[in-house]
């Protein structure tokens, strides 16, 4: 499988994970079904066009680590079908 693919198909199931309402943290993200060493560059990706989503970070604790989620106020980018 081509690293482009591999990049579309992580960016493709973290964007389906959080419209369904879902965060995400890169321990998460790293393991099956994402597979995604690097959550920070595909959310990147999803904050910038073509998706433009409203993917806010919420720091967990001192650690330094974040959490990912899409605004709730934002309810047109919650896919009941994700």
């Amino acid at each position: 499988m081509s690293r482009k693919r591999t990049k579309n198909s992580q960016v493709e199931k973290i964007r389906r994970h959080l419209a369904s309402g879902q965060s995400i943290t890169q321990a998460e993200a790293s393991e099956p079904p994402f597979n995604c060493w690097r959550l920070a560059a595909v959310i990147h990706v999803l904050r910038n066009e073509p998706f433009n989503m409203p993917i806010l970070t919420r720091l967990i604790g001192s650690s330094g680590y974040g959490e990912y989620y899409l605004d709730r106020q934002s309810a047109c980018y919650l896919d009941p079908l994700a």
